[in-house]
């Protein structure tokens, strides 16, 4: 009987024992499973980063292409406006060179209307005294 007890109380110990162990099981299974749904929760999380920053990073490749495209335009633009701005400055000093060079020959032809004005009075001055000398000698 006392054997009995004993076995019995071994027993007891031993289940006591393993329901310790089991529920030490169950918890880690437990905290396991938390452990991975945690796991697959950030996992998730940064695949959806990536997703983002994948996202961004085209969006600034295409806007970085853009920029440059624009850059380009803008540059070729600029010298499209500078070089207009050598033709006009060479027309206008073509301008100016016509100018002065039109300013010479009004010059020139002033000249030679006063001159023929100066002839035409000596011209008319002779005339008029022909005249009165043919006056007097009639």
């Amino acid at each position: 009987r006392e054997f009995q007890e004993k076995l019995e109380e071994a027993q007891q110990a031993l289940e006591a024992e393993r329901k310790v162990r089991d529920d030490k099981i169950a918890e880690l299974l437990l905290s396991q499973e938390g452990l991975t749904s945690s796991l697959a929760a950030m996992d998730s999380q940064l695949n959806e980063v990536c997703h983002r920053l994948s996202d961004s990073q085209q969006r600034n490749h295409a806007l970085t292409e853009q920029l440059a495209a624009e850059q380009a335009d803008a540059e070729a633009q600029q010298q499209a406006l500078r070089s207009e701005v050598v033709e006009g400055e060479a027309r206008l000093h073509r301008a100016a060179a016509e100018a002065a060079a039109a300013r010479e020959e009004l010059e020139e032809v002033r000249v030679r209307c006063d001159a023929l004005d100066r002839r035409a009075e000596d011209a008319a001055a002779d005339a008029a005294a022909a005249a009165r000398e043919a006056e007097a000698e009639r």
